[in-house]
């Protein structure tokens, strides 16, 4: 049995990855978190709560987090994922509600009840995760690895060289990367290499009430691929995530070291990956650098399937 702690700003791709991770038999999830990113925090926290409702996963703690980054305002993704963040998809309001404590005590709560065993995986902007770090400095020495969304070997989606998710607080991310405890970064190459096609996501339709939402909640991500030029389908970023932490075997690991520009006019919040291991430095974080895209999306069926 793995442990698992999810932080997320859910986000069209983001629901993908929740699904799959709530349908896998092998997985505890200790507690889940929502921060602004997408959308808007009141937002992702509904969002969040809709998903495991629709799950039928009320038992998991699930906590609100930061609203925004920890210096200046929140630079949200609404034009891509919708308002309210699920691509259009309005969901019935949920009867379950967050807890009382935030989310760097709900992340510290679970790390305290799993010491060494607990995985943190944050698919949404690292505002959560630094504050967690900053309030409890022994929350490295609990936590048994952080798994990221984010970043990029390359250029980025939300300027020419940032991605989205380490542009919204790279100060944050600077934290985190900073922080000795061991890290992944699964960037938007690994899943820009394996897109999913819409057919692959309308056969997740007959597989009762999450595959249902699954597929619609995909129809609109193809729609957003084809709006930015992609024509041979979508990469699903955090569900690439969600499988490479899942099923590491599917993919093919390099270590680097990695550090977070924060100051350049032109590159701030740029991932800048020591590909070639110029700097001598020590690596700080693993990447994968290419995957089975089949077997991604047999796990996506299967995990997805079992929720019904």
């Amino acid at each position: 049995m793995r442990y698992l702690f999810l932080d997320t700003d859910p986000g069209i791709d983001d629901a993908i990855a929740i699904l799959t991770l709530l349908g896998d038999k092998e997985v505890t999830m200790c507690g889940m978190s929502a921060v602004g990113g997408n959308v808007k925090l009141h937002h992702t926290l509904n969002n969040l709560l809709c998903l495991c409702e629709a799950a039928g996963r009320t038992d998991i703690p699930v906590y609100a987090g930061a609203p925004g980054p920890l210096f200046g305002a929140l630079n949200d993704a609404a034009e891509v994922h919708g308002a309210a963040g699920l691509g259009g998809i309005c969901l019935a309001a949920p009867e379950k509600k967050p807890e009382a404590e935030d989310a760097a005590e709900g992340i510290y709560r679970a790390a305290k009840a799993h010491p060494g065993q607990l995985s943190l995986m944050a698919i949404g902007p690292l505002t959560n995760v630094a504050k967690a770090l900053l309030a409890h400095p022994d929350l490295g020495e609990l936590l048994c690895e952080i798994f990221i969304m984010g970043g990029a070997i390359v250029g980025g989606n939300a300027t020419l060289q940032s991605e989205f998710n380490i542009y919204v607080d790279p100060e944050a991310a600077r934290i985190v990367f900073e922080s000795g405890i061991k890290l992944t970064m699964a960037p938007l190459e690994i899943a820009n290499s394996m897109p999913i096609t819409l057919e692959e996501l309308a056969s997740l339709r007959p597989l009762g009430r999450a595959g249902t939402l699954a597929a619609e909640i995909g129809e609109a991500g193809i729609e957003v691929a084809k709006r930015y030029g992609r024509e041979g389908g979508w990469p699903i970023y955090d569900a690439v995530t969600a499988v490479c932490w899942l099923r590491p075997d599917l993919f093919e690991m390099k270590d680097f070291n990695v550090v977070i520009e924060t100051r350049g006019s032109k590159t701030r919040g740029r991932t800048v990956v020591d590909w070639y291991g110029f700097t001598k430095k020590p690596t700080n974080c693993a990447i994968p650098v290419s995957g089975d895209r089949d077997g991604y999306v047999k796990v996506l069926r299967e995990n997805i399937g079992n929720l019904n």
